[in-house]
C-alpha cells in the first residue's frame, strides 16, 4: 500500500471522526482490455499488439464487483444493523430534494420539521471558503428505521463539529452569526445504499476488479450493537488517491482498531473476522457563486464527446498554458524533465494560441524565461532534457531582453553539445531517449544546415526502432514520430529532398493499434463513461486509462494534419477518434467540480480521473495534445481553402 496515502487518510479520519458509519450495495466496475499498452514509466512504454482475430476492447471488458466478488461461501455476519434500509441510494430527484433540504437547515442553522428521504447511509462534508474541510460526519440506518433519519443525523453531527470550530461567541447574537457563518460553507452530501458483503482474495485483485471512486467500500467486524463498521466513501477514496484495494485495507484496519492490521493482507484480515463490504452511492455538491447543486461522478462532472469543439480545445489550451506559466522553474533546473517539457509545451502553444498577439507572446516569453533560468545547470542535463530545451529554443527563439537571449544562447550551446554526444553513441541510450535525441538533433541540424547531423539523427532513430520490439514501438511516441518528421523536413531544407517520411507505414500501423485500445462508449458500463477516449495500459496495477494515454495521442494529433499520414478521405474517421480522446483529456482536468474536494492548481491535468494528484509532466503533455490538434485542424483548413 502507498504509505503516504495511508497516512493522509488516517489524518483525515482522525481530524474529522465519524458520528456513525455508512453501509450500502454492490459496486460495479470496469476492468478493461486484456491486450493493451504496457507499463508506464515517464518516457517509455511496452506495447502488446493484438493478434489477428483477437478480442476487441469490449470483449475483454471484465464484469464488475457483483459478478467477480462473489457473495461469501460462509453465512455472512449481518451487513448492517438496519437491514430494512433501502437497497439503493435515492434516485436523482430525491437526492436533489435531500440536498436542498439539508442546505436549508444549514442556512437556518437549525433542523427543520420536513423529513429527508430515506437512505441506508449518509456522509456530510462542509468546506470553508479556502476549500479546507471544516466538518465531516457519517450516519447509518438504525434497526427497523427503514433508513429514516439518517441524513438528519449526519447533518446534525456535521453542524455540531462546525460549531466547535467556528469560534463564534455564544452570546445573544450567536444564532445570527452562525447563519452568517453558514453562508461561507460549501456542502457535499453523499447517500449510500445497503451494503453487500463480498469476499476479497487479495487487495491487488480488488484493485484490478473495481473501478476506483465510483462507489464506496467498507469493512465490518462483529455484529449487532457491538459490531464495528468502517466505510470509505467515494469522496474520501478520490481525495486520498486510493484504489479499491487500498480503500478496503484502510477500512479493514479501522474496523479492527489494530495498528498492525494496516500491513496485513485481505486473507489475514478476513481470518481475524473482518467482512468486506461494497455499496452504491450518490454524490451531490454545490458549484459556482450561485451554489448550483451538481451530481459528481468519481469526483467530477462527466464531459461528453459531443461537447468537444475547436473553441473548447482552444479555451482548454489557454487554461493549461496558464497552469504551466505559473510554475516556478528554479535556476539551474536543466535536468528536470518536467520543467523542460513545460517550457517546450508553452513555446509550442504560443504559435497556435487563439488569443491576441500579446497573449501569444506571454506564452513564448514564459518558455524563453524557463530556458534562460535552466541554462545555468546545463552541465548536468540529460540527453532527454537537452532535446526538450533545444526544441524549446527553436520554437521560442531568443527575442527580447539581451540578458535572457544570452542565457538562452549559452544554454542551447550546452544542450547542443549533449545532443551531439548522444547522437554519436545512440546505443548507449534507452530507445525512447534515443528517439528524443534524434528528434532534437534533426531539428538542430535543419537550422544549422548540417547534413551529417541529419544522418546521425536518422541512424539514432533507426537504432531506437531496432532495439525495440515492433509491438512496443508505441512506447517511443511521440518522440519517434516527431523525429521522423524533423528528419524529413531537415533533408528537404538542407539537401532538397522530397520530404518523404521513411517510417510512414509504421506510424500508420502504430496509430491503428492505439485506436484499437481506445476505450469506446460501448466498452464500458455507465458508471465508467468518464473513461471513454482513454488508451488502456494493462500491465500496471490499475488497468484503466490514465494521463499516460496522452503520450501517443500527442503524436496522433500531429498526424491528423499531415496528408502523408492522413489523406483527406481518412480525415473524418481520424477526427472522430481524436474527439473521444480530447474528451478524456478534458475529463482529466481539475475543473471547478474537482476543486470542490481536490488539491493542486485548478485546470491542471490529473494523473487519473479518480485522483487529484497532478504528475509534473501531465499538464505539459496535455497542452501538447491540444496544440498539435489545433495545428492539424488549421493545416487541413488551409488545404481545403487552397491556401497551402
Amino acid at each position: 500500500m502507498n504509505t503516504r496515502r495511508w497516512a493522509k487518510d488516517r489524518e483525515l479520519r482522525q481530524t474529522f471522526p465519524a458520528r456513525g458509519v455508512a453501509i450500502g450495495t454492490a459496486l460495479a466496475a470496469l476492468v478493461a482490455c486484456g491486450l493493451a499498452l504496457g507499463p508506464t514509466p515517464v518516457w517509455a512504454g511496452v506495447f502488446q499488439p493484438q493478434e489477428p482475430g483477437g478480442a476487441s476492447a469490449l470483449a475483454n471488458t471484465q464484469p464488475g464487483v457483483v459478478q467477480r466478488m462473489e457473495p461469501p461461501s460462509q453465512p455472512p455476519v449481518p451487513a448492517v444493523v438496519g437491514g430494512s434500509a433501502p437497497l439503493h441510494p435515492p434516485e436523482p430527484g430525491e437526492a436533489l430534494r435531500a440536498f436542498t433540504l439539508v442546505r436549508s437547515w444549514l442556512d437556518a442553522w437549525a433542523m427543520g420539521t420536513a423529513a429527508a428521504p430515506a437512505t441506508a447511509s449518509a456522509c456530510v462534508t462542509l468546506r470553508g471558503i479556502d476549500g479546507q474541510v471544516v466538518a465531516r460526519a457519517e450516519a447509518i440506518a438504525g434497526e427497523g428505521t427503514g433508513g429514516q433519519g439518517v441524513i438528519e443525523e449526519a447533518i446534525a453531527a456535521a453542524m455540531e463539529q462546525a460549531e466547535e470550530r467556528s469560534r463564534v461567541s455564544n452570546d445573544a447574537l450567536w444564532a445570527e452569526r452562525m447563519r452568517e457563518y453558514a453562508k461561507t460553507l460549501r456542502l457535499t452530501l453523499e447517500m449510500g445504499g445497503l451494503a453487500v458483503p463480498v469476499d476479497v482474495e487479495s487487495f491487488e485483485q480488488a484493485a484490478l476488479m473495481v473501478s476506483p471512486g465510483v462507489g464506496g467500500v467498507g469493512a465490518r467486524v462483529g455484529s449487532g450493537a457491538t459490531g464495528r463498521v468502517s466505510l470509505m466513501y467515494p469522496s474520501v477514496i478520490v481525495a486520498t488517491g486510493m484504489d479499491a484495494g487500498a480503500a478496503l485495507s484502510s477500512a479493514g484496519s479501522d474496523a479492527l482498531e489494530q495498528g498492525d492490521a494496516a500491513l496485513a493482507g485481505a486473507s489475514a484480515l478476513q481470518e481475524r473476522g473482518v467482512r468486506f463490504l461494497a455499496f452504491e452511492s450518490v454524490w451531490v455538491t454545490e458549484l459556482g457563486e450561485d451554489r448550483i447543486a451538481t451530481f459528481l461522478h468519481r469526483g467530477g462532472r462527466v464531459f461528453e464527446t459531443r461537447d468537444v469543439s475547436t473553441a473548447m480545445v482552444r479555451e482548454l489550451g489557454e487554461r493549461l498554458a496558464g497552469v504551466l506559466e505559473g510554475r516556478e522553474v528554479e535556476d539551474g533546473s536543466a535536468a528536470s524533465m518536467g520543467a523542460a517539457l513545460s517550457a517546450y509545451a508553452l513555446a509550442r502553444w504560443g504559435g497556435v494560441s487563439g488569443g491576441t498577439q500579446e497573449q501569444r507572446e506571454v506564452w513564448t516569453r514564459a518558455a524563453r524565461a524557463m530556458l534562460a533560468r535552466a541554462s545555468g545547470g546545463m552541465e548536468r542535463v540529460t540527453p532527454g532534457a537537452a532535446a526538450l530545451w533545444e526544441m524549446t529554443g527553436l520554437e521560442a527563439g531568443a527575442q527580447g531582453d539581451a540578458e535572457v537571449g544570452q542565457a538562452i544562447a549559452i544554454g542551447r550551446g550546452r544542450a547542443g553539445q549533449v545532443l551531439v554526444a548522444a547522437l554519436a553513441a545512440p546505443e548507449s541510450l534507452p530507445p525512447a531517449v534515443a528517439a528524443m535525441a534524434a528528434w532534437a538533433g534533426a531539428g538542430r541540424a535543419g537550422a544549422l544546415g548540417d547534413m551529417g547531423q541529419v544522418e546521425r539523427a536518422d541512424a539514432a532513430l533507426r537504432s531506437a526502432y531496432a532495439r525495440t520490439p515492433a509491438g512496443e514501438w508505441v512506447g517511443l511516441m511521440p518522440w519517434a514520430g516527431w523525429a521522423e518528421q524533423e528528419i524529413a523536413s531537415a533533408r528537404r531544407r538542407v539537401a532538397g529532398g522530397d520530404g518523404a517520411l521513411g517510417g510512414a507505414a509504421a506510424l500508420r500501423e502504430i496509430r491503428d493499434v492505439v485506436w484499437k485500445h481506445q476505450v469506446g462508449a460501448t466498452d464500458v458500463m455507465g458508471q465508467d463513461r468518464d473513461l471513454v477516449g482513454g488508451i488502456v495500459f494493462t500491465r500496471g496495477r490499475q488497468p484503466l486509462p490514465t494521463w499516460h494515454s496522452l503520450r501517443p495521442l500527442a503524436y496522433l494529433a500531429t498526424m491528423l494534419g499531415d496528408e502523408r499520414l492522413t489523406p483527406a478521405a481518412e480525415f473524418p474517421g481520424q477526427v472522430l477518434r481524436m474527439l473521444a480522446s480530447l474528451r478524456f483529456l478534458r475529463q482529466l482536468c481539475a475543473d471547478e467540480a474537482v476543486m470542490t474536494w481536490g488539491d493542486g492548481p485548478a485546470w491542471g491535468v490529473r494523473g487519473a480521473v479518480w485522483t487529484d494528484e497532478q504528475p509534473g509532466e501531465a499538464t505539459a503533455m496535455g497542452l501538447l495534445v491540444l496544440g498539435e490538434t489545433v495545428r492539424s485542424l488549421e493545416a487541413v483548413q488551409r488545404r481545403r481553402a487552397g491556401g497551402q
